[in-house]
């Protein structure tokens, strides 16, 4: 094999004319020096050298890494097949075969690639790709290298060790995996496949996209002020992500991951699950009659909601523990699942309210408007009315458990709401019957006396 190594310590090297790609299969820079690529390229390998100073490659507008070369150091050309390996021949504007000086067909072609990564980058190495270069495949970073991308890479980021990449308008066209103690830092940008992280990597976004889901995973520590992702967070382990504004298609956490935000749009779900903690301030969804929006607490997951979250249709379940907390809800039509988890509702705005408890679940409905509703509890769950008013089947009621397993139900709701439901509840066998509770809002002016006696204790204690 044979390479190149540059032993000037300071020279600004330019790459020119190459070997034939049969005789080499990657440049080495090693020189503790600034390097140039500014023509197309082999792969190059880019190490530390004896010399104190990092080594450094400068791919220009015009550097394109990872090409078979010809001798004279142009692309190496292939034709382009059709799905029965058959070469497709180039057609003009009416779709006519070309023909070249002959009469022969001229059939198309495109450049041929090396098969392996285009650019190795290990130790204090520096590589930057301005914008306008390009790699036909893979960018592997690791040691203390420090990878600045503004141009196009054709396939992986594999990024390791302590490594550090930088991305302003670069674009990677495949997956990207950062591991150990890596780090990411994003001012624009796009990732066309995953975005990974793992192990006790951090990132830092403060604009760019990605086009698929974004992984945040064991320790990993990622900080979105600004970013886009069109499909999920799917966050992890001990990982933590803190969000200041972002769009999403969804945020998903599971086994005891963090994920806190300020303001987002969300598209479609939230969902935590094994502990893990979703709270969200500022929400936007879609508010269309059409939009459908569902948030999901499991296995003692929490979702929690800090300031009044709004949406279109809304399902929110609650299961094995699972928690879902509104400061306020408005919605157009809600469904309530709660299978073993905990739902209060106060206040909260719904055309109508559909809530269905089973498996222990706890609903509790305090305050709110609903333009209609319907109530079904089934084993042991619990669904809890707090108001006054109370009338059963067109019985007046005092608070209590309903003893009926069907029929209608009307009241004052703690907040001076209206409140008429549909209910069904499970009266057997003996151990899986379920309940719902009427329970008396103290009446506003029995609070008022109590105060009033206290402030009448106090002035004959100063008298």
């Amino acid at each position: 094999m044979l390479s190149r190594v540059f032993a000037l310590a300071t020279a600004t090297v330019a790459l020119l004319a190459l070997s034939s790609s049969s005789a080499v299969a990657q440049d080495i820079y090693e020189n503790g020096a600034v390097n140039s690529i500014d023509i197309p390229s082999i792969d190059i390998l880019v190490q530390d050298s004896v010399d104190p100073l990092p080594t450094t490659v400068n791919i220009g507008a015009n550097g394109q890494v990872g090409w078979q070369l010809n001798p004279d150091g142009t692309i190496v050309m292939t034709p382009v097949l059709d799905d029965d390996g058959n070469p497709v021949p180039e057609l003009d504007d009416m779709d006519m075969p070309v023909l070249d000086g002959m009469g022969n067909p001229v059939f198309e072609m495109e450049p041929v690639p090396v098969d392996a990564p285009s650019i190795v980058v290990t130790g204090n190495s520096i590589v930057n790709m301005a914008d306008g270069s390009l790699t036909t495949d893979s960018i592997v970073a690791s040691g203390d290298a420090t990878v600045d991308i503004a141009g196009f890479v054709g396939n992986d980021l594999e990024i390791s060790g302590n490594a550090r990449v930088l991305m302003n308008g670069g674009r990677i066209d495949d997956d990207a995996f950062f591991e150990s103690t890596s780090r990411l830092e994003v001012t624009s940008g796009r990732f066309d496949d995953e975005l990974q992280f793992f192990d006790d990597t951090t990132a830092l976004f403060t604009g760019g996209e990605v086009r698929d889901d974004l992984v945040v995973a064991d320790n990993a520590q990622v900080v979105i002020e600004q970013f886009s992702v069109s499909d999920a967070i799917e966050a992890s382990g001990t990982s933590t992500t803190t969000i200041t504004n972002g769009s999403f298609g969804a945020i998903e956490a599971v086994d005891g991951a963090v994920v806190n935000a300020a303001a987002a749009e969300v598209e479609e779900a939230l969902g935590a699950a094994t502990g893990s903690t979703i709270t969200i301030g500022d929400l936007t969804t879609s508010t269309a009659t059409d939009a459908e929006f569902e948030i999901t607490a499991n296995n003692s997951g929490v979702v929690e909601f800090t300031e009044t979250a709004r949406f279109g249709d809304l399902t929110v379940n609650a299961r094995i523990g699972g928690e879902v907390r509104f400061k306020s809800l408005v919605a157009d039509d809600l469904v309530v699942n709660v299978d073993g988890g905990e739902m209060l509702l106060s206040p909260a705005t719904a055309e109508t309210l559909d809530v269905n408890a089973a498996l222990g679940g706890v609903v509790r409905i305090e305050r709110g408007r609903y333009g209609s509703a319907s109530l079904q509890a089934l084993s042991n769950s619990i669904i809890e009315i707090v108001g006054k008013d109370f009338v059963i089947n067109g019985i007046p009621f005092g608070p209590g458990d309903v003893p009926f397993s069907a029929g209608t139900i009307s009241a004052t709701l703690a907040d001076g709401q209206d409140f008429f439901a549909l209910f069904q509840r499970q009266f057997s066998p003996l151990p899986s019957v379920a309940t719902i509770r009427l329970i008396l809002v103290p009446e506003p002016t029995t609070a008022v006396l109590v105060m009033l006696g206290l402030a009448g204790i106090a002035c004959r204690r100063r008298g």
